[in-house]
């Protein structure tokens, strides 16, 4: 028997929800501990901690490291709340495509913005280096980040290169 999914309305699924990697496309996803206080949401903006190898909520002046993953082995809590608690494993995305909610309305080609929330938007907040936004959302909607927080590679001198010349008699 097959489904007939004109049985089923004419709905249509989600584009995908917070955190979620938009593709399997060439991504670097490393694993940070959360040392706030509060709890970090999935597709949410994170800063480096004051110890290496943490994370935080974004604040004035910081250097920000990626856009929290969501991870599917998680549970929500007795509220149904899921997010990483305080020292909890934050997945943070450095290279790639990530789904998360626009605070406000977005287009593609947007620089992307975060708060001390971590809440993603464009505008004159705190800068999200390297990340655009590649669809078009409302406030409070659904949209694909793509971020790339590849160093640039330093560029080559004219004096490190080194010419050798070899002859073959």
């Amino acid at each position: 028997m097959s489904i007939q999914l004109a049985d089923y309305g004419d709905a249509q699924l989600e584009r995908g929800i917070p955190g979620l990697e938009a593709d399997n496309g060439p991504n670097s996803i490393v694993n940070r501990r959360n040392a706030s206080t509060a709890e970090i949401d999935f597709g949410l903006a994170v800063a480096a901690g004051a110890d290496a190898d943490t994370a935080v909520l974004p604040s004035t002046g910081c250097r920000i490291i990626g856009l929290s993953v969501r991870h599917a082995t998680m549970q929500a809590n007795q509220t149904g709340n899921v997010s990483y608690a305080p020292k909890a494993t934050v997945p943070v995305m450095e290279i790639g495509r990530l789904w998360a909610i626009a605070k406000n309305p977005v287009s593609p080609g947007d620089a992307v913005t975060t708060d001390a929330t971590g809440a993603l938007s464009t505008g004159t907040a705190i800068a999200v280096p390297g990340a655009l936004w590649e669809t078009q959302a409302a406030a409070g909607a659904i949209a694909r980040v793509r971020i790339n927080l590849l160093p640039p590679m330093p560029a080559a001198s004219s004096s490190s290169k080194k010419t050798t010349s070899t002859q073959v008699e």
